[in-house]
């Protein structure tokens, strides 16, 4: 079996602010060499603090990347410091599990609006109010609407 690396890539940023969030943006060569997707999962280090997060989408070609507090507390920097970055692509799974009550408490409610009886895992769209001909409810601008407030 073939073994998978990752490759790593470093990169030097200034941290910006935008509103209340702060983040760098990932340089161009490294965004062309993470891209394809609109976001991109990464394992991301600042400073001595590693956390899953996800790129988000700069503008052209480029990603940017938000700094949660605790990534810029950990690594000592704010607004306007330059600080050093190493990103993974991150190929693990971002799906939980469903807690087996939860599932076993969702399926029958499922399986009775979808009429599917397969016992696979519920998804939460399919859940929520009906009509009674299995439509979706009214929106808001209807005057029926009242009725399911």
């Amino acid at each position: 079996m073939r073994s998978q690396t990752r490759k790593a890539h470093r990169f030097l940023a200034a941290i910006y602010k935008i509103g209340i969030n702060r983040a760098v943006n990932v340089p161009e060569k490294i965004s062309r060499e993470l891209g394809g997707a609109a976001y991109v999962p990464v394992i991301a280090m600042v400073g001595s603090r590693i956390a899953r997060t996800t790129l988000m989408p700069e503008g052209g070609c480029c990603y940017r990347l938000y700094l949660d507090t605790r990534l810029r507390k950990a690594a000592g920097v704010d607004t306007g410091d330059i600080v050093g970055v190493m990103l993974e692509v991150d190929r693990e799974s971002r799906e939980l599990p469903v807690p087996p009550e939860l599932h076993a408490a969702l399926c029958p409610f499922a399986e009775s609006i979808s009429g599917n009886n397969t016992g696979a895992s519920p998804r939460i769209s399919s859940l929520g109010p009906r009509r009674e001909d299995g439509g979706n409810p009214p929106g808001p601008n209807s005057a029926r609407f009242a009725d399911f407030a």
